[in-house]
């Protein structure tokens, strides 16, 4: 029996279609789902040479996109809340977490995650 399908989102294409996929399987299944929104803000501001005097520039432009990517993430989770609520799905939860994917995806029944690379 299927009772939790945990939803690994990261705005690609292909996330999106797990998003719509999990929550038929909820559905159909009557599980709990989570959307788990994850942003890896060691990887936004990973250490990169850049030329001598450009530190306080890659420092901001690093803040920036980790901003950036933290408000998109917040309006994803919003949009799968929205879309399991109006789907009706009984059980479900949304969380942002930072972090490595691969170490911060906890275990459920089903896992899903759009493709990785080509």
């Amino acid at each position: 029996m299927l009772c939790s399908i945990l939803i690994a989102l990261d705005g690609s294409p292909s996330s999106l279609k797990a998003a719509s996929t999990g929550l038929e399987l909820a559905l159909r299944h009557q599980a709990h789902v989570e959307g788990l929104g994850i942003v890896n803000s060691a990887w936004i501001q990973r250490p990169e040479a850049v030329p001598a005097g450009a530190m306080v520039y890659k420092t901001a432009l690093d803040m920036m996109e980790l901003q950036s990517a933290t408000e998109r993430m917040q309006a994803m989770l919003q949009d799968f809340r929205d879309g399991a609520e109006g789907a009706g799905a009984a059980s479900f939860n949304v969380r942002q977490t930072d972090g490595d994917p691969l170490a911060v995806i906890e275990p459920a029944d089903v896992r899903m995650v759009g493709a990785v690379g080509s």
